[in-house]
């Protein structure tokens, strides 16, 4: 059965707002995608983020970065998911 897209609490979409916005103001930096199903309709990217690899931004990390919005205060960052080359990062309080 395919997965469903998941219904956001208000406090969900707030971080999702809130890293939207702060990764808008990284140069080099684009949000791509939010609320996306993959392919087969299994698994749901929160937000999905194109790095050009700026000097002055994010040039440390890879050109694609998937955030996973679990709860207010637990995200996961996952690097280079769909190149096979996962670098996991979570933030949890």
């Amino acid at each position: 059965m395919p997965a469903q897209r998941s219904e956001h609490s208000g406090a969900g979409r707030a971080l999702e707002d809130l890293i939207c916005y702060v990764t808008g103001l990284i140069p080099g930096v684009a949000i791509t995608h939010r609320n996306e199903l993959n392919a087969f309709d299994t698994e749901e990217i929160d937000v999905a983020i194109w790095n050009d690899g700026a000097a002055d931004g994010l040039f440390f990390l890879p050109n694609i970065i998937l955030v996973e919005c679990k709860n207010w205060f637990d995200i996961e960052w996952e690097a280079g998911k769909s190149t096979g080359s996962t670098r996991n990062c979570a933030i949890e309080d």
